[in-house]
């Protein structure tokens, strides 16, 4: 399913209003989306109508109150809860505020419920209405470009670009190649007591050997900084990472690690495997870097 409207929790205004967003960023990704109109938002008054509240007791100030609301309010679609729905919530088998906007999601027939807390909704499947989280829709709300990409990479410029304007594009899933412009020589990573660093030793397609090093809040981290100070200096398209998946079927078995970065209004996925995590993690990036060079992304 291609998600085209969500109703977003209190919860999660509150975490963009004060631009707490997740490591990942996924939230601060998806508003963006729904600024531009890619993602159409609903709330609810009664969300509305708490934050106001909140902000007031926050700040002291409800002229500040005020233009935090209209801030999401040039945003978002609000709508008012009718009493007959807050009956209704009052007879589900959930958490009352998590059974008003699952009702109103229904009414409204949004794609879904868009919350950082999904097991406040995790009886709702009777309902039949989806819950998403900032992460997940970052990687499924473009489900169709997803599916669609080799045909759109293959598009005449003109029709891609047109794509673009209209929304976010995906550009690929495609199968890994086994050879890369860009080439790990030396990985080495540090925990111990202090702060934890990366230290990562590449080669670019021009041949060259460039040595780059961060610090970060764990070893996978340390290691994104450290690569992406890198890709930095190499003078790559500026970009950022927006979601990053883990999967293994046992505990010695290889890891497999899907990225995405954000180049602009276009996601470039990239994967990796090995036994070692962070090793997989950097494969990846560096797999991801490697299809926006086969791009021509500038």
């Amino acid at each position: 399913m291609r998600v085209q409207s969500v109703l977003i929790d209190g919860n999660l205004l509150w975490d963009v209003l004060l631009e707490r967003y997740s490591g990942m960023e996924s939230m601060e990704f998806v508003w963006k989306q729904i600024s531009l109109g890619h993602i159409k938002g609903y709330v609810t008054d009664i969300a509305i109508e708490d934050i106001w509240r909140d902000a007031c007791r926050l700040t002291q100030d409800r002229k500040v109150a005020d233009k935090l609301v209209c801030l999401l309010l040039n945003v978002l679609e609000c709508r008012p809860v009718e009493r007959t729905t807050m009956r209704k919530a009052s007879a589900l088998n959930l958490r009352f505020s998590a059974a008003v906007q699952v009702l109103c999601g229904l009414d409204w027939q949004v794609d879904g419920v868009l919350t950082s807390n999904p097991l406040d909704f995790c009886l709702a499947r009777d309902e039949e209405i989806s819950v998403f989280t900032p992460g997940w829709l970052v990687v499924n709300h473009l489900k169709r470009s997803l599916e669609d990409a080799r045909t759109l990479a293959e598009a005449p410029k003109a029709e891609t670009d047109d794509e673009v304007s209209r929304d976010l594009v995906v550009v690929s899933n495609r199968s890994l190649s086994n050879t890369s412009a860009w080439r790990l020589e030396q990985l080495d990573v540090s925990c111990g007591d202090e702060e934890p660093n990366a230290t990562v030793v590449m080669q670019t397609p021009a041949g060259n050997i460039l040595r780059a090093a961060a610090t970060g809040n764990g070893p996978i981290d340390a290691a994104y900084k450290a690569i992406k100070k890198f890709f930095d200096e190499c003078g790559v398209p500026d970009h950022r990472l927006v979601h990053t998946d883990t999967q293994a079927t046992t505990a010695d078995s290889a890891v497999s690690v899907t990225i995405l970065l954000q180049v602009r209004d276009s996601l470039f996925p990239g994967r990796g495997f090995h036994t070692d995590t962070v090793r997989a993690y950097v494969y990846a990036y560096i797999d991801a870097i490697e299809y926006m060079r086969q791009c021509n992304v500038r």
